[in-house]
């Protein structure tokens, strides 16, 4: 993944198709930050969404160390069926090292395939 880390800020888009299930797409933003993800993990469309259609954007703060690793996770948005499954996976997060902890703010978006 490369991402421009000139500008303080940064969005970048990934997708991933999973089946039939689930069109996932999840944008990485850092405001005052500019922190690189080293490694990451895509959330689960969890069962009780799928069996509902459930769809929707998930938005959390992740707090980071200065050695990478997520600290925190706070829930800024999102539906409630899909919230646990994108807290679980960004809890799983790396970052690229820093001199101070920095906040994050990520956004997932679940959209079940027709």
């Amino acid at each position: 993944m490369t991402v421009d880390s000139s500008s303080p800020k940064w969005s970048l888009w990934l997708c991933a198709l999973w089946g039939p299930a689930l069109l996932l797409v999840f944008t990485l933003s850092a405001h005052a930050a500019d922190r690189k993800v080293k490694q990451q993990f895509s959330p689960q469309y969890p069962a009780l969404a799928r069996q509902f259609n459930a769809s929707g954007i998930v938005k959390l703060s992740v707090d980071v160390t200065p050695g990478g690793e997520v600290k925190g996770v706070k829930v800024l948005g999102g539906n409630p069926l899909l919230v646990q499954s994108a807290q679980e996976a960004v809890r799983k997060w790396k970052y690229e090292p820093s001199k101070e902890s920095t906040t994050e703010v990520v956004e997932f978006k679940f959209v079940p395939n027709q």
